[in-house]
C-alpha cells in the first residue's frame, strides 16, 4: 500500500485523538473518482425473513408483515424501467428471497413484456443464502438468465461464526443442505459466485475457503470485507495480503478459478437503490446494515414510490456521495469513525483488485 493511503489509513483510525474530520472527508473524497453513477440498477427487498442469523445483517428477526405486495413489486418494476437506459438490472434480495419465490417468478414475468413492450433489455440477479434452492428455481434461473450470488462464508466452522441458522434444532442438518445445494448449483450451468464474508480475525480461514469452494466445483470467489465493524491497520494488511496470496495462487496452479472483487466500491454507498418491502428508496447497501449505522437510513433515503415519478431523478455522483454521507454524520462521531473506514476499505479493496489485474495482463 502507498504511504499516503498509510497515512490515510492512521488517521481515520486514531480518528478521535484531535484529528479534524473535514479532513478524513476531504482525504477520502480525494481517493473516490468524480463519476456519474447510472440510474439502471434496482434491488428489490421482498421479505425480511430468513432461515439464518447472520450477525452482520441488519434484516434478521423480521416478521412476515415485511413481504412486499404483488402492487408494490409492479410498482418497482416500473419505477426501474422509467430509466433513461436500455439495459436495465433488476436484483432480488432480502432477508432470503427465495422464501417468496412466487413474488421472484411474478416479476421477471413482469420485467420481461415491460423490456419487450419499451425495447430494452433486463437483467435479472438473485442473492440467496442457498438454503431453499432445488431443481424447480433452478431451472427458472438457467431458463431466464439469472446470475446468483450464493452466500457463504466458508466450511462449517467458518459459517457458524457469523452466520448461524434461526432455530436450533436446524443447527446439525442446515449446512449439509447448503453445500449440496452448492454443489447443485455448480452443476445447473447457472451463472454465480460465491460470496464469503470475511471480518477482522478471520482473514485466516480463507485459505481452506478457497479449497472447500474448488472441491465443490466452485469458479468465481469473491471476498468481501465486513461492513459494521472497525478495521484497524494491522487487520487491513493482512487481509490484503491473503487476497493477494489467494489471487495469486488461483491464477497459477487453478487458471479455471476466478477471485473477484465488487466493481462498484465503496459497496457502503453503491450506485444501486434498494426498494424496501413498503416501497421506500434508499442506496444500495443501507437496509442489511441499518443496525450498525443506525443513521444511515435516514443520510441515505430518496423517498417512497408512491412520491418518486421516474428513476432518472435518483442520478448520483460517487465523489458526492461520500461527502454527502459523512457529512451528514458529522455529529454522531463513532459512527462517522466507522463510516469512514468502511469507505475507505472500499477503496483501498478496489485498488488492490485494479493492481491484480493490471499486474495479471502484464505476465
Amino acid at each position: 500500500m502507498e504511504a499516503c493511503h498509510l497515512m490515510g489509513a492512521r488517521k481515520i483510525s486514531l480518528y478521535g485523538t484531535g484529528r479534524n474530520e473535514t479532513e478524513v472527508i476531504e482525504y477520502l473524497c480525494s481517493l473516490v473518482e468524480d463519476r456519474d453513477e447510472p440510474v439502471n440498477f434496482l434491488q428489490l427487498y421482498l421479505t425480511q425473513r430468513c432461515q439464518l442469523a447472520c450477525k452482520y445483517c441488519g434484516m434478521r428477526g423480521s416478521s412476515e408483515r415485511s413481504d412486499m405486495s404483488e402492487s408494490m413489486l409492479r410498482q418497482a418494476i416500473d419505477f426501474l424501467f422509467t430509466s433513461d437506459s436500455k439495459d436495465i438490472r433488476l436484483q432480488f434480495f432480502g432477508g432470503e428471497p427465495l422464501l417468496r419465490f412466487d413474488l421472484v417468478k411474478k416479476g421477471v414475468s413482469y420485467a420481461l413484456k415491460k423490456a419487450e413492450r419499451l425495447g430494452k433489455k433486463c437483467k435479472f440477479l438473485l442473492a440467496t443464502n442457498g438454503l431453499s434452492l432445488n431443481k424447480a428455481s433452478l431451472d427458472f434461473f438457467r431458463s431466464n438468465n439469472f446470475s446468483l450470488v450464493f452466500s457463504l462464508d466458508g466450511k462449517e466452522k467458518v459459517q457458524a461464526i457469523n452466520r448461524p441458522p434461526l432455530k436450533r434444532a436446524f443447527a446439525e442438518r442446515y449446512f449439509k443442505q447448503i453445500s449440496t445445494n452448492l454443489e447443485r448449483l455448480a452443476a445447473s450451468g447457472v451463472s454465480f459466485f460465491v460470496n464469503c464474508v470475511v471480518g477482522p480475525g478471520m482473514v485466516s480461514y480463507m485459505p481452506e475457503t478457497v479449497d472447500f469452494l474448488i472441491n465443490r466445483k466452485v469458479r468465481n470467489i469473491r471476498f468481501s470485507y465486513m461492513m459494521g465493524v472497525f478495521w484497524e491497520m494491522p487487520e487491513i494488511r493482512r487481509l490484503q495480503e491473503e487476497v493477494r496470496e489467494q489471487f495469486v495462487r488461483c491464477k497459477n496452479d487453478h487458471p479455471e478459478i476466478e477471485i473477484t472483487a465488487c466493481d462498484d466500491e465503496p459497496v457502503l454507498l453503491c450506485s444501486g437503490i434498494a426498494a424496501a418491502h413498503n416501497g421506500d428508496l434508499f442506496v444500495g447497501s443501507t437496509l442489511p446494515l441499518k443496525q450498525r449505522f443506525t443513521h444511515l437510513p435516514r443520510i441515505n433515503y430518496y423517498g417512497n414510490l408512491n412520491r418518486l415519478k421516474t428513476i432518472n431523478l435518483l442520478k448520483r455522483n460517487k465523489k458526492a456521495e461520500v461527502e454527502k454521507a459523512l457529512g451528514a454524520a458529522l455529529c454522531h462521531k463513532n459512527e462517522f469513525r466507522l463510516l469512514a473506514n468502511n469507505i475507505y476499505m472500499g477503496i483501498l479493496h478496489e485498488r488492490l483488485f485494479n493492481r491484480l489485474l493490471k499486474n495479471h495482463d502484464k505476465s
